[in-house]
C-alpha cells in the first residue's frame, strides 16, 4: 500500500503497488496514494463550501511536500467525480466533472474528524486512517487493473482549529502523480 499526503485540507493516500476554507491553509504531498483538502470556487449541491503496476502493493510511505498555493476546503458527496491541482495541472481548485469523462478521481464516502490535533501531521493522518478501511473495502470489490489510489480531501489544521470544518471526502485515483492517468467512467460498485 502506498501513501501520499495533500495538505490544506487535501491529502491523498493509495493502495496501488508499482515495481517501477475560504482560501485556508492547505497543504499536499504526492505519493503512491493520496488525499485532498480545502474549500472549492464554485461550489455546487453537493459542495459544502461552509463546512504495468504489480499485484503486490508496496508499503512505503513517501515524504510529503508542501504546495506553494492553498487550495480552498472542499466537501463533495459520494459519488460526485473532480479533478483536483494536486492531480491535474489544468485546474487550480477543485472542480467537479462528469464521472463519464476524463476525470482524477470519484469520492466513494465522507467521514469526521473529532478530537484534538497537535498539528498537520496528526489531522492528516487521522484523515488518512478513516479513510483507508473504505478505500480498502471498495478496491477489493473491484476487478480492475491496475488497482487504484485512494485520496483524500481534508480541512487544514487551521481550518479544522477556527473554523470548525471536520468531514473529510474519501476518494479513489487512477494515478498518484499529476498530469497521470485519469478515470474515464464511474467506479465500479
Amino acid at each position: 500500500m502506498a501513501i501520499a499526503l495533500i495538505a490544506g485540507g487535501v491529502y491523498w493516500f493509495g493502495f496501488r503497488g508499482d515495481d517501477k476554507d475560504d482560501k485556508a491553509d492547505t497543504t499536499s504531498s504526492p505519493s503512491a496514494s493520496q488525499s485532498p483538502t480545502d474549500e472549492a470556487s464554485d461550489p455546487g449541491a453537493d459542495m459544502d463550501r461552509d463546512d504495468e503496476p504489480t499485484d503486490d502493493p508496496t508499503t512505503a510511505i513517501p515524504t510529503p511536500t508542501p504546495t506553494s498555493s492553498l487550495t480552498p476546503y472542499v466537501v463533495l458527496s459520494p459519488g460526485t467525480c473532480f479533478d483536483h491541482p494536486q492531480l491535474s495541472s489544468a485546474v487550480t481548485d477543485v472542480e467537479k466533472r462528469s464521472c463519464n469523462g476524463p476525470h482524477n478521481g470519484e469520492v466513494i464516502s465522507n467521514r469526521t474528524l473529532t478530537g484534538s490535533f497537535a498539528g498537520e501531521f496528526s489531522i492528516r493522518s487521522k484523515a488518512m486512517s478513516l479513510c483507508k478501511a473504505d478505500a480498502e473495502s471498495r478496491m477489493r470489490r473491484m476487478s480492475s487493473r491496475p488497482a487504484p489510489y485512494y485520496f483524500v480531501i481534508y480541512p487544514s489544521y487551521t481550518t479544522y482549529q477556527l473554523k470548525n470544518k471536520k468531514t473529510i471526502s474519501c476518494s479513489l485515483t487512477a494515478s498518484s502523480t499529476k498530469d497521470g492517468t485519469k478515470l474515464r467512467a464511474p467506479l465500479p460498485n
